[in-house]
Parts: C-alpha cells; sequence; structure tokens
C-alpha cells in the first residue's frame, strides 16, 4: 500500500510539473487541490481556469484550518466530557502510551512544514502522521492531542524507546515553545517547571528538512540542554 502511494504520488507531480510548464498552474504541487477525475483534464482541458480552481482551493483549505472542532461527536452535539483536561494543580494529563519519565524544553508544531526549524527535547503536535517518523531518534520526548494506546504515535514512541503522552487537550495552545516541562509517559502526566519568557530556545540543536527521506542536526550547535540525567525510560 505504502508504495503504491508513493508511486501514485510521484504520477501526481509529474502531472503538476508538465501543467506548470504549460501555464495551467501556479506550482506543481497545486495538483494536490485537484480531484482524481481532474488530474488528466488538467492537461488537456484549455476551457478551465485551473489555476484559479486550485487557488480558491487553497483558501479553504486555509479556512477550514482556522476552525477549531471537537474531538467527539454524538448525533448533532459535541461531547468534550471524556477529553482528558487539566488537573486541578494546573498541570497537563492525557493517556501515558510509552513509559519513561523525560525532563526538557518544548517546542509547539502544528504541520510538517514546522520541521525546518525543529528544536527543543518534547514535541508537542496535534497528532503524528506516518510522514513525521523521522523526527523520532532527533527528540527525546512527545506529546499529542489526539491518539491512543494503538494510534501512530503511541507504537512509534515505544519502538523508540521515547516517554510519550497522547489525548492532551489544546495542547498545542497551552504549551509554548521554550516552556521546560517534566513529562512522564508511564502516568500520562505532563508538568510546567517554568514557562517560557517568549525567547529563542537557547541550548538546544536546530534541525532543518534535507527532504521528504528523512532530517539532520546541525553539530555545530550546542545541545547543552539535552543532560543523560533529565531522562529516565521505563526497561523494555
Amino acid at each position: 500500500m505504502t508504495f503504491m502511494v508513493a508511486h501514485l504520488r510521484r504520477l501526481a507531480l509529474e502531472i503538476g510539473r508538465r501543467a506548470t510548464r504549460q501555464g495551467r498552474l501556479a506550482t506543481p504541487d497545486d495538483v494536490f487541490f485537484l480531484t482524481l477525475d481532474e488530474l488528466p483534464r488538467v492537461l488537456i482541458d484549455r476551457g478551465v481556469d485551473w489555476r484559479g480552481v486550485t487557488r480558491d482551493r487553497r483558501v479553504e483549505r486555509s479556512r477550514h484550518q482556522s476552525h477549531t472542532v471537537p474531538d467527539l461527536l454524538h448525533d448533532d452535539r459535541a461531547d468534550e466530557d471524556l477529553s482528558v483536561d487539566l488537573d486541578s494543580g494546573g498541570d497537563l494529563a492525557g493517556f501515558g502510551v510509552s513509559p519513561g519519565v523525560v525532563t526538557g524544553t518544548v517546542q509547539v508544531l502544528r504541520s510538517a512544514d514546522d520541521l525546518r526549524h525543529l528544536r527543543g527535547d518534547i514535541v508537542v503536535f496535534p497528532t503524528i502522521e506516518p510522514t513525521l517518523t523521522p523526527i523520532f531518534p532527533l527528540i527525546r520526548g512527545l506529546v499529542t492531542e489526539m491518539g491512543g494506546l494503538l494510534s501512530h504515535a503511541a507504537i512509534l514512541a515505544r519502538e523508540y524507546g521515547l516517554p510519550a503522552v497522547v489525548n492532551v487537550r489544546d495542547a498545542t495552545r497551552r504549551l509554548h515553545d521554550g516552556d521546560r516541562v517534566r513529562l512522564d509517559g508511564t502516568t500520562g502526566h505532563l508538568r510546567v517547571l517554568e514557562r517560557s519568557a517568549d525567547v529563542p530556545l537557547l541550548g538546544t540543536a536546530v534541525v532543518s528538512a534535507v527532504g521528504a527521506s528523512g532530517l539532520s542536526s546541525d553539530p555545530a550547535l550546542p545541545t547543552g540542554s539535552s543532560r543523560p540525567d533529565d531522562v529516565v525510560r521505563a526497561p523494555r
């Protein structure tokens, strides 16, 4: 299945490159804003403003991304009661899915586009998808807003031995870049030890995207925040 999807992606990108050379699309990536039926037509149908079609759909996607939606729906109403919220002490709580304890700085990431500037010890995502797998050797802990024991994030975290907590409501809003936290992947608790003063993270490695196949870190930068005694992993 993975190989088939990769082949279809290469095919779609080739169509996008040809359509861009013909002036019908602004960029090859615009091809992903076309439907399956429209893919072959974009190269032969001159009666459609394909640039306008893809531009409008990009705007529509951006508008949809700005909406906040509930995690659970029952019939015609939202149900937030089953989501784990902040505990009485102000710390975040979720489901611990990969055991271990880690203390470090946070970076909040909302999409794969943010990986160009990956830094921090503990990353916070809305959810983890397969394309984000290359970040796991480069981080020390994981928090997501969605997920369960068999979610992609949980399985990968256990495979890499990373403490992880999932199903933390509004984690990307309640945590900020540079916050220093203690994450317990066994109990599912995340304690904020120190709030960021909205200054750039210091002493952490900056990671830049090197292509779809993976990521690499900059060895010239110090990694003073990654102290060995900050990580306690449960025995496997």
